[in-house]
């Protein structure tokens, strides 16, 4: 976005955590049943990667491939969300999306013969998470470099050379059509559901590319000669307020 502000870059290093280092209890091998597909130790091991990346704030810049397929196809029925990145978009992106990710985890069903399934990871996951109610909350994802917040002490991860920068987050509207869904702030189609930001999407060439990136922050109907009620649009998406008006593309 033209003009937009830019703060100064933070090391990755300072990236402040959401817990202690280990404070989340551990897997073992012991803790789970093989499947036909991965061994105990891999369970294990794929378990405790999300519990550091749990334990570490839950970056998105942190959210790797293998994070990516342990949750999209093993743990408490997530989808996959387009790709790596849409999934972190959803997920991630915000303090509130942090606490979402957690409440999903606890309300989840562990289903299935764990000799099939993921569900004794799934719950160990819960147990040990149960003993922190408070990263239910956003409050405890609001993390700031210079302070912290109950439950969620600013320390260091681990050193490497990367940096982020902060910039000012675009919103946008999530108009609504009949048969297509469009982001205002860059006019181009986006997914209806299980996206909190407008990322790229299947078929739109080129990829890289299909989206600008901005946070749906309302709806509204995509046509306004032919407008969709906002009890419509409350149906199809209920985590979104509606706007007012049939109003143009700007957000």
């Amino acid at each position: 976005m033209m003009g937009s502000p830019v703060t100064a870059a933070v090391p990755a290093r300072h990236r402040p955590r959401a817990l202690p280092a280990r404070t989340l209890a551990r897997l073992t091998p012991a803790d789970c049943t093989p499947t036909q597909w991965a061994t105990a130790k891999a369970k294990a091991d794929a378990g405790n990667r999300v519990l550091t990346f749990i334990e570490n704030g839950m970056h998105s810049a942190d959210f790797t491939k293998s994070l990516y397929r342990t949750c999209s196809q093993h743990l408490f029925s997530h989808i996959a969300l387009h790709d790596q990145h849409g999934f972190a978009d959803v997920w991630f992106t915000t303090p509130t999306d942090k606490a979402s990710f957690i409440r999903h985890a606890m309300n989840a069903r562990c289903l299935g013969d764990p000799a099939w399934t993921w569900s004794d990871v799934e719950q160990h996951l819960q147990d040990t998470l149960a003993d922190h109610p408070a990263l239910q909350q956003p409050s405890a994802w609001s993390m700031s470099q210079s302070s912290t917040t109950p439950g969620c002490a600013a320390m260091p991860t681990e050193p490497n050379d990367a940096t982020e920068t902060v910039v000012t987050e675009v919103t946008a509207t999530l108009l609504i059509g009949d048969s297509t869904t469009v982001c205002s702030n860059c006019k181009k189609p986006t997914l209806l559901y299980g996206v909190s930001r407008h990322t790229d999407i299947p078929g739109w060439k080129p990829k890289p590319g299909g989206g600008c990136g901005a946070r749906f922050v309302r709806t509204d109907a995509l046509d306004r000669s032919q407008p969709i009620s906002a009890a419509r649009l409350k149906e199809l998406r209920p985590d979104l307020p509606v706007r007012g008006t049939a109003d143009t593309v700007n957000s």
